[in-house]
């Protein structure tokens, strides 16, 4: 025997049994056939095929129909060497089952013959997510769309998108009269320094947000119309942008001149009008009331006289109404609020009002004149939006970006009190294997749940929140030490041990944490982040369903 084959020989056994290691244990699923006939295929290539062995079979026994034609031109015309990049196909299992898989090839020499080397990537949760993203991007652009308020989007000045209700608002007949037109080709040429100093402000934040302003739009054939807008800094198509949201006050200015030339015009006026009419005197006891409030409110007019304007207001926007008749006493110039007001049978409505002082010929205040509409609709609309912009639209939970600016909010009040506080990581233990044993609406309600439980267990401080997949975040304010979150902690652990059920399908789940405590794991948002992150992955490779400090 020649020493330097035998060493040759170990070193190459060697080798092949590293590769075949790392093929064996590779997460992703690893085939080799020649002319579509599987002859290897690793571990993890049994979950695309429901747990039996491929080995024997065809390629074409577990991919969609959809794809045999693309597979066999491709894959069939063997060159060693040669790589087909991955791509987005369908794997049926024998029960039916299909995944979402990216498979990519390359062609190798095989037991001394060409073969293909297919390798298989589980996208579904990915393709889900990407539904999930669609479907929540529609029910935004259907609220948009269809708000009574008008909307306009625009980046860099050139106008990007206007719903229906904005087409109306600038006069138009249709959309297409709006290609390559600027946005300040509509505003009054007295407005447009305003309005552009308003819209770089927005450019330059995303999510900043501009107050109502007031300003004319001049329409096509010269009609002007009195809009308040208020502005908000988005990203649309990637770039930085504002969207406008305005409302057509023409009537209310209208009649708001015609108040100020005339008294018995105001009269006329005011008892027509939609919008509510009211005089105070200067303690802000009701005296007039235009006819309309029975239209606004359920209430006559005589209802409200002599009474106080606060006994009408929800009382947590009483102080504000206080602070704005103090504030037209002193200054004398006009305000606008928006508060709730009592219906007479539809509970609290929201109603955006603009409240001037009537002065006498000294300067003196006579009344305040407030011209008041209902905007319960665009209130519940802005709701929306902030919902869907802050919540999780699976469990309803605040989403990933609610929960950074809530720590970064409690760890500075930790450190302004002098006081603890305790960041908890969590996760569901092999949630994975539920979504592929069980399918994804099972996975879905076991989020869903999860979130619930976490709701019953956080105190009213605290904030439970959903940061992605199966991951969750608790933050605890205000506790006296390091002994109080784990309490806490074990609460949770004990709660979401409990059994689960979901139609036909009744099991148990298992979690596990980490938990970083203010000021022992850090002063930062990030070093908290990092500690709890840390702690959970110290709790998993311990064994999962528990936590760690």
């Amino acid at each position: 025997m020649n020493p330097e084959n035998d060493k040759l020989a170990q070193a190459l056994r060697e080798l092949e049994e590293r590769y075949r290691r790392l093929v064996e244990s590779s997460p992703e699923g690893i085939i080799v056939q020649r002319e579509g006939i599987i002859l290897y295929a690793n571990p993890a290539s049994l979950h695309y095929t429901g747990g039996e062995s491929p080995v024997g079979r065809t390629i074409f026994d577990y991919l969609h129909s959809d794809y045999h034609d693309v597979v066999r031109l491709k894959a069939f015309t063997p060159e060693i060497g040669r790589e087909l990049p991955f791509r987005e196909m369908k794997i049926v299992r024998p029960d039916g089952h299909v995944i979402d898989v990216e498979i990519g090839a390359m062609f190798i020499p095989y037991e001394g013959q060409p073969a293909t080397m297919t390798m298989l990537r589980d996208i579904s949760d990915r393709k889900r997510v990407e539904q999930e993203l669609k479907e929540s991007e529609e029910r935004y652009r259907l609220l948009v769309e269809k708000s009574p308020e008008p909307i306009v989007v625009h980046t860099e000045g050139k106008l990007r998108y206007v719903n229906r209700a904005g087409i109306a608002l600038l006069g138009l007949n249709g959309p297409e009269e709006l290609i390559g037109r600027s946005v300040l080709d509509y505003v009054h040429p007295d407005d447009r320094e305003a309005s552009f100093e308003r819209m770089q402000r927005l450019y330059k934040s995303e999510g900043s947000t501009e107050a109502l302003l007031e300003q004319r739009i001049v329409r096509p054939d010269g009609s002007i119309v009195f809009v308040e807008v208020m502005g908000i800094g988005i990203s649309y198509g990637g770039e930085p942008s504002a969207q406008m949201i305005f409302h057509n006050v023409t009537a209310r200015k209208k009649a708001e001149e015609a108040l100020q030339r005339s008294e018995e015009k105001y009269r006329i006026i005011a008892e027509n009008m939609h919008d509510v009419v009211g005089i105070w005197d200067v303690d802000g006891i009701a005296k007039y009331a235009s006819p309309s409030i029975r239209t606004v409110l359920g209430y006559p007019p005589e209802h409200f006289e002599d009474k106080s304007v606060l006994t009408f207001v929800h009382s947590e926007d009483r102080l504000r109404i206080r602070q704005l008749i103090s504030d037209m006493r002193r200054t004398k110039e006009t305000r606008a609020l928006e508060c709730r007001f009592e219906h007479r049978t539809a509970g609290w409505l929201w109603l955006e009002a603009k409240v001037t002082p009537v002065l006498d010929g000294q300067g003196r205040i006579i009344h305040f004149l407030a011209v008041a509409r209902d905007i319960t609709e665009r209130k519940k609309l802005e709701f929306q939006l902030t919902e869907m912009a802050y919540h999780d639209t699976l469990t309803g939970l605040p989403n990933r970006r609610f929960f950074s600016e809530h720590l970064q909010r409690a760890l500075s009040d930790a450190k302004r009190n002098r006081r603890k506080m305790a960041l908890i990581y969590l996760d569901c233990d092999h949630f994975k294997h539920v979504n592929d044993t069980m399918g994804h609406d099972t996975g879905d309600s076991l989020l869903k749940g999860l979130a619930e439980r976490l709701k019953r267990c956080v105190r009213d401080k605290d904030l439970a929140a959903r940061i992605g997949g199966d991951e969750f975040a608790i933050v605890l304010t205000e506790i006296e030490d390091e002994a109080e979150a784990e309490r806490m902690a074990s609460t949770l652990m004990k709660t979401l041990q409990e059994p689960w059920a979901f139609g036909a399908n009744r099991f148990f789940a298992t979690t596990s944490m980490g938990i970083s405590v203010f000021p022992w794991a850090g002063h930062t948002v990030e070093a908290l982040i990092k500690e709890a992150d840390a702690a959970l992955y110290r709790s998993k490779k311990m064994g999962r369903n528990r936590y760690c400090m």
